[in-house]
């Protein structure tokens, strides 16, 4: 009542107020001085003067300027003004007119028995309050639709804030209060954005829960009071790009298989020599899955021995994996052989071709790599196939080889297989190598053949062949020449050597021929030995030219001895010991 007081002491203070006419009455009469109509007619702001029996006793002059909205005005105003008569008090409500293009706060006070009714135009501050609210809406709009995933963190790094959409399937409630750290699958590159303490722009991240992975682009901002000062906290949003980096990681994986059978095909094509081939396969395979090792192991005779290696693996480490790949782990689904190892985790898959299976694809991943997923054994699997095949054809080519490169009765190397084995120890057309060569030639053979016959023949030689690699070394070259006449390379043997050599061939064909009495004469052999003593003198020709003229001067001394000669001397040197 104090403002309506004031008013009214300020009304009466004024004669033009107490005489105002009666705008409701359209009378020309003079009002009487009531306070309260006094005080509407003072009052700076739209307002009116309701009687107790609900008639509108005085408008002011600003009530009488809102026009269109006037009659709204009184419509909306006289319940309410009868209202606060009944309750005597004083009472305030918000006023929309013209379809909310104007607002109001109405003030209903009781003066004298009447109701002052004030209106205090709010529409600026309603307008300001809208388009505010409006700005608000339209900037979650924009947030929602510029990303897909909006949160803030607090100083301990834990979600206060996250949009409804949620993540991982967790919804925004089961995400507030979790530490976003627990959710990284690793530290990204440039530290965790959901702490970070400087802006960052799409920093990507991969997070986890359970078996649920997604890959989001991160951009942030640390959140700072009004002052400036940080508050520890962090608002950022987040991308999405799960599905674009699962596609970019499946089209690399593709491209990665077509290079590396591409690689192994072109391998295939263009590379004559076996070894390199496979040596040329194995690098496509271990670069292609970032293997430390990768061998391609081959099967022949129930042996498995390397036919082609990436990374030059230790010898022992080819051994054991040759060892234990035969006996392994398998993975049944892919077919896979996985083997844990002190240092590495090996995958060994069959390299099959039909009913075949020529040899082993194997890699060798350093011990801390992650298991293969499927791409990666897709890969394997993939280029064992190709090696398969691959293996089948060298497998065929070399039975071919040894064909042409051996004996057919004796299974030895033929006199073309020597002399290129001797040319592959040569530089410039000369023996680099020292050894002996020691040439034999079989006393008493062609009786054998005209009297019991030519199978007889054949079972002598082949007798001989069989005493003969009893007495050789594993890497001697032995090679039928033609006939009965037969040769072998020692690899490095002296003097002393090559001469131990020649007696263990002498007591292996007495042995032999001891148990064939119906040889008769009985069978002998003639040896002449030739020795390479330094590299770089002799040519292969020299060589068994030598050892061919010593041969016949054992033969010349009485059969069944050997002689040595020296190649370059072109002159034989006989032997003491004849027996």
């Amino acid at each position: 009542m104090g403002l309506a007081s004031s008013f009214l002491r300020f009304a009466q203070r004024r004669e033009p107020f107490a005489q105002r006419r009666d705008q409701d009455n359209g009378s020309d009469a003079a009002m009487p001085a009531h306070g309260c109509t006094a005080l509407a007619h003072a009052c700076p702001s739209p307002a009116l003067v309701v009687g107790p029996d609900g008639a509108v006793l005085a408008e002011n002059e600003p009530f009488l300027a809102l026009g269109p909205l006037r009659d709204l005005a009184r419509q909306a105003l006289l319940p309410m003004a009868a209202e606060a008569a009944r309750e005597a008090g004083a009472r305030r409500e918000r006023l929309r007119l013209g379809s909310g293009t104007a607002y109001f706060d109405a003030l209903f006070t009781p003066v004298d028995g009447a109701v002052l009714v004030q209106l205090i135009d709010i529409t600026t501050d309603q307008n300001l309050v809208s388009a505010l609210m409006k700005s608000r809406q339209m900037f979650k709009d924009l947030v929602r639709c510029s990303s897909d995933f909006s949160w803030e963190t607090d100083a301990e790094g834990r979600f206060i804030y996250v949009s409804e959409r949620g993540l991982l399937g967790l919804d925004a409630g089961q995400l507030n209060g979790l530490k976003a750290a627990e959710l990284l699958e690793e530290e990204p590159e440039g530290g965790n954005p959901f702490t970070t303490r400087e802006p960052v722009f799409e920093r990507e991240v991969w997070l986890c829960v359970g078996e649920r992975r997604a890959c989001l682009l991160v951009s942030a901002v640390p959140v700072v009071e009004r002052g400036g000062r940080p508050t520890g906290g962090v608002r950022g949003v987040c991308r999405d790009v799960t599905e674009q980096r699962r596609a970019a990681r499946a089209l690399m994986n593709a491209e990665r298989r077509a290079r590396t059978e591409s690689a192994i095909a072109d391998a295939i094509r263009s590379e004559a020599d076996p070894r390199h081939m496979l040596d040329v396969a194995a690098a496509a395979v271990g670069e292609a899955l970032g293997a430390r090792y990768a061998l391609i192991l081959r099967r022949r005779d129930g042996e498995c021995f390397i036919g082609g290696a990436f990374g030059d693996p230790p010898s022992a480490l080819q051994q054991d994996l040759c060892r234990r790949l035969n006996d392994g782990g398998r993975d049944d689904e892919a077919d896979i052989h996985r083997i844990a190892m002190d240092d590495f985790t090996a995958y060994g898959v069959a390299c099959r071709f039909q009913d075949r299976c020529p040899g082993l694809l194997a890699v060798l991943m350093a011990g801390d790599a992650p298991p293969f997923d499927g791409d990666e054994k897709g890969i394997l699997l993939r280029a064992a196939a190709q090696l398969g095949i691959a293996l089948v054809q060298i497998e065929n080519t070399e039975a071919l080889e040894r064909l042409s490169n051996t004996d057919g009765l004796t299974g030895l190397l033929n006199r073309r297989a020597l002399m290129a084995g001797l040319d592959e120890r040569c530089r410039d057309g000369r023996l680099m190598q020292t050894g002996a060569l020691l040439y034999f030639d079989l006393d008493n053979f062609k009786p054998i053949n005209d009297r019991l016959g030519h199978a007889k023949g054949d079972e002598v030689l082949k007798g001989f062949v069989t005493a003969l690699r009893r007495s050789s070394r594993r890497n001697d070259l032995l090679a039928r020449l033609g006939g009965d006449e037969f040769a072998v390379w020692l690899d490095g043997a002296d003097k002393e050597g090559a001469e131990a050599a020649a007696r263990r061939a002498l007591e292996a064909t007495a042995a032999m021929a001891g148990e064939m009495p119906e040889l008769q004469p009985a069978l002998t052999v003639s040896i002449g030995v030739a020795l390479v003593c330094r590299p770089g003198l002799y040519r292969p020709r020299d060589v068994i030219d030598a050892a061919d003229r010593a041969m016949y001067a054992a033969k010349a001394a009485g059969k069944g001895c050997f002689r040595f000669a020296e190649p370059a001397a072109g002159r034989t040197a006989e032997n003491a010991d004849a027996e």
